[in-house]
């Protein structure tokens, strides 16, 4: 990352955390203590008092009696914001300051918010009413909210932001509803348009609202906002010694909702210094089809890549079918060794060509049993697929050496039963934006055969995952899976996980300050696997700490846990979090208990900044301590890192496949 870039912000951060104590300690002096207070209340304030909601239509002064402000932090909050707003006016910079530090007073009951809610729940007082007429309303990137859509506070600077891209077109809306003017209202229907909304690149939040006829009983009108999200985006990757990519790109390409990413590659030593190295395109929902279509050419000195892709979903609520339809051609140039995930090596005198032509087909059906107003769907999903890989480079290749270069086809065939469905919640992964966690089941029965031209074996494997909230406890998350050929009457490549996770409900430390404990488990253990094959190790590559060529071993388990503090700093709409972490690892050989294998561990602080209006991901930075390290390694870990965000392992179908032994090999 540029370091005049992180100069620049911790410097910012510095000043507004200066700004705001200072401003803060002057205003709480001027906050009243007696015994009632006159409070001023702009038009379409929300504020919660005594647990009831109160919205106001237009500018409104109430006398609150001071025992009210003492037990409704919430309004002592809103008063502190009115003092500081006023004050603010006084001039030119100070407004501009303002408007940098803080969100809008309006927003201060919605985006705190901790409840959690079943996605239909909403609905359900209309279920069964017509829909007379749907009205869509598209919110700029900066700027008001879903809940919200009257709260305005942008500077100057935004404003011209706002105008700088095409916004979402309506048709793009309207393609991922599964509801139309005319139908009845289902509350699943309305509940999973929005996630489905939510889902595209394009769109940071988006919510339904009904609004009731004076006229009519038996009918409503549907308002379908969505929030854009900042669309253009650039981003550095260094990719070899003395070589760098940059890609330009955007995630709603003439507002269409298309993703369109072009990248450069600059290396400073070579006389063709700059070359034109990848193009992507992504093109969702076709017509209202629910197919996406993906294009990939990527090119540089050492490799090659070609690849279109299309896929369609299962939907939810309804029987339908799903697929994939991909042809790739990949050629790339490997060294003698390399680290996982593979990485070209670039600075190796000896260099070794792979490449490969592959096809792909998926065809399903999923079938819906049960479909309940206010209980999770079950469906029954039957899918077969073919895949197809012929090498036409690759290093030396026999039935004990760099069998995964053996040209092979897969054939197989799955089936799923399963149930799914979402809750509504905020600040897991993201800063105040709607996010949906899925609840339900999957159980996914593999079976299949593959022709290779060394061997040909069958294969088998099952698949268990699980997840819900417990009232009053948090969210727990089970997944289970166990996967093997057969060759010679024994199993063969074989490989058992199971995975774990957790977080609390959220809770708060202080006054609008939102923490949340998490948990993650995490073990493998390979069976009969080749002598060259040698397993991921996740959380020693989470933290970029350790080679993991060291690790010679095919058995693992990963703990770590930590708490996050969501904080009400606001910086020019980016927002922060903290965290307190510790990870540990044990890694070694399956032929014995994996607690006498040697242990790896960290404890560490971190702070993720992140700004839900634009396209870029979280900004992560990290300071570990490494109790146990290799000789000559140092104890301690500093790093920043752009992490994307986490993206909830969801109940349903996936194509049939053979469970993923993550690996690397030695040549």
């Amino acid at each position: 990352m540029n370091l005049n870039f992180i100069n620049r912000l911790c410097f910012t951060f510095c000043l507004f955390l200066c700004i705001s104590l200072f401003t803060g300690s002057a205003v709480s002096q001027n906050i009243p203590t007696t015994d009632s207070d006159t409070v001023f209340i702009k038009k379409d304030t929300r504020l919660i008092i005594s647990d009831s909601l109160y919205v106001f239509n237009s500018d409104t002064t109430i006398i609150f009696p001071d025992s009210i402000i003492r037990q409704n932090p919430e309004l002592k909050t809103y008063i502190l914001y009115l003092e500081l707003e006023k004050k603010s006016q006084k001039s030119f910079v100070t407004r501009e300051l303002y408007k940098a530090a803080f969100t809008s007073h309006h927003d201060i009951l919605t985006n705190d918010t901790i409840d959690l809610q079943k996605s239909e729940k909403r609905f359900t007082p209309w279920n069964g009413k017509v829909i007379r007429k749907i009205y869509y309303k598209v919110l700029q990137a900066i700027g008001s909210n879903v809940t919200d859509t009257s709260s305005h506070h942008n500077t100057k600077f935004f404003d011209w932001l706002n105008n700088s891209y095409p916004s979402t077109r309506t048709f793009v809306i309207k393609n991922n509803l599964l509801f139309h003017q005319g139908d009845r209202i289902v509350p699943m229907e309305l509940s999973n348009s929005e996630r489905i909304l939510r889902e595209q690149r394009s769109i940071k939040d988006a919510r339904i609202s009904i609004s009731e006829l004076q006229h009519t009983s038996d009918s409503v009108d549907l308002i379908v906002v969505v929030k854009d999200v900042y669309p253009f985006g650039v981003a550095f990757k260094n990719t070899g010694l003395d070589k760098y990519e940059i890609n330009f790109f955007t995630v709603n390409f003439k507002g269409w909702g298309h993703y369109f990413n072009n990248a450069i590659t600059i290396t400073p030593t070579e006389s063709t210094f700059l070359i034109y190295s990848k193009f992507e395109y992504i093109a969702p929902n076709i017509a209202g089809s629910f197919i996406d279509i993906a294009a990939n050419y990527e090119s540089s000195e050492h490799s090659n890549l070609k690849r279109i892709k299309a896929i369609r979903n299962y939907l939810p609520l309804k029987s339908s079918m799903g697929g994939i339809a991909k042809i790739e051609r990949n050629r790339y140039h490997l060294g003698i060794a390399y680290d996982y995930p593979p990485q070209v090596a670039f600075d190796s005198s000896e260099l070794i060509p792979v490449g490969f032509l592959e096809k792909e087909a998926v065809v399903g059906y999923s079938i819906i049993t049960t479909n309940q107003l206010n209980n999770p769907s079950t469906y029954v999903v039957i899918a077969g697929s073919y895949l197809g890989k012929n090498f036409f480079d690759r290093p030396t290749t026999s039935i004990d050496t760099n069998i995964r270069y053996q040209n092979r086809t897969d054939f197989l065939a799955s089936f799923s039963f399963l149930r799914n469905n979402y809750y509504q919640t905020r600040y897991i992964n993201s800063f105040g934006i709607t996010e949906d966690v899925p609840y339900g089941l999957n159980l996914t029965l593999t079976g299949g055969y593959e022709l290779g031209e060394l061997f040909n074996r069958p294969y088998g494997g099952a698949s268990f995952s699980a997840g819900n909230f417990i009232t009053n406890i948090g969210y727990f998350y089970m997944n289970c899976q166990a996967g093997s050929f057969l060759m010679d009457n024994e199993l063969k490549q074989g490989l058992f996980s199971f995975e774990t996770m957790y977080f609390t409900n959220l809770f708060k430390i202080k006054e609008r300050y939102k923490s949340r404990i998490s948990f993650w488990s995490y073990y493998a253990v390979g069976l009969n696997r080749y002598n060259n094959e040698k397993m991921f190790v996740l959380n020693l590559y989470r933290s970029q700490r350790y080679d993991l060529y060291k690790f010679e071993g095919n058995q693992q388990l990963n703990l770590s846990t930590g708490i996050t503090t969501f904080t009400p700093w606001y910086l020019y709409g980016f927002q922060f979090a903290y965290e307190l972490f510790f990870e540990t690892t044990l890694v070694g050989q399956s032929n014995k208990s994996v607690f006498k294998n040697r242990l790896y561990s960290g404890i560490g602080l971190g702070m993720k900044i992140k700004n839900e209006s634009l396209v870029f991901e979280t900004i992560d930075i990290r300071f570990v301590y490494f109790p146990v390290v290799e000789f000559g390694e140092s104890h301690f870990g500093f790093w920043i890192s752009i992490k994307p965000t986490n993206v909830f392992n969801d109940f349903e179908a996936e194509k049939p496949k053979i469970i993923p032994y993550e690996l690397y090999y030695n040549f």
